[in-house]
């Protein structure tokens, strides 16, 4: 994520100012969705509208808009939807070897 930030024109100091809180910001989601997703026992029901919300992050990226802020909200979605589909697919993984 860095790069990408970086490739919008920061310094190697402001690109780690601007990506900390993103990075804080997915730890945290992914921590509630984890704590959701245990609780009812199913992964798929929330790794799908993660994977939505990829989707919207990704689609801004590649998209023509050049505005710095709507780059960044697509930086924020992709890694916050990243961050939960990962982690909850080890889990899933885990518990079907048995």
């Amino acid at each position: 994520m860095p790069v990408i930030i970086k490739g919008l024109g920061f310094s190697a100091i402001k690109t780690q100012l601007i990506t900390a809180p993103i990075y804080f910001w997915a730890a945290g989601v992914y921590i509630a969705v984890a704590a959701a997703s245990d609780r009812v026992q199913k992964r798929s029901i929330f790794m799908v509208p993660m994977a939505c919300v990829t989707l919207a992050g990704y689609a801004i990226l590649v998209s023509p808009v050049s505005a710095l802020p709507a780059r960044i909200i697509g930086v924020l979605l992709a890694a916050t939807g990243i961050y939960c589909i990962v982690g909850l697919v080890r889990p899933r993984v885990l518990s079907e070897r048995r």
